[in-house]
């Protein structure tokens, strides 16, 4: 029974370690990760290097229903943590407003072309909006 325990433990902490890596990977993807220096890298990446349990596979504490169920909230929270991080050390050096726009999209449906083609007018009004005034977009 130790054993699955430890073996549970170990593949809840390496999937942690999976989905951190993913989110490092998705910073990394965004305009302006690439110029910056090592300390604000290092800056924007510590909320997901937090985000991941420390403890061991052989340890009992946390339980495995608090190694799995709380991890993905902590990690999104964290991922969120880092694109603020990065947004604002983009804006120090940018000159170029920076607008975070929610599209609201979660659970809408679309089911003919004419959806398609409605939704894709009304994001395109909502966005340039902005750029037309001057403004980046980050999605959020």
């Amino acid at each position: 029974m130790r054993e699955a325990y430890v073996v549970e433990r170990q593949r809840l902490l390496t999937w942690q370690e999976t989905l951190a890596d993913e989110a490092r990977a998705r910073l990394r993807t965004r305009p302006g990760f690439s110029t910056l220096t090592a300390e604000q890298n290092h800056r924007v990446l510590r909320p997901i290097g937090q985000a991941p349990t420390n403890t061991t596979p052989e340890a009992i504490a946390p339980t495995l229903s608090a190694l799995r169920d709380t991890f993905e909230i902590q990690l999104q929270r964290a991922e969120a943590d880092a694109n603020e991080l990065l947004d604002e050390i983009r804006s120090d050096v940018e000159t170029i407003p920076l607008r975070k726009v929610p599209l609201n999209l979660h659970n809408r449906e679309v089911e003919t072309e004419a959806d398609v083609d409605a939704l894709v007018g009304e994001i395109r009004e909502r966005l340039m909006e902005y750029v037309k005034a001057g403004e980046r977009v980050r999605l959020v």
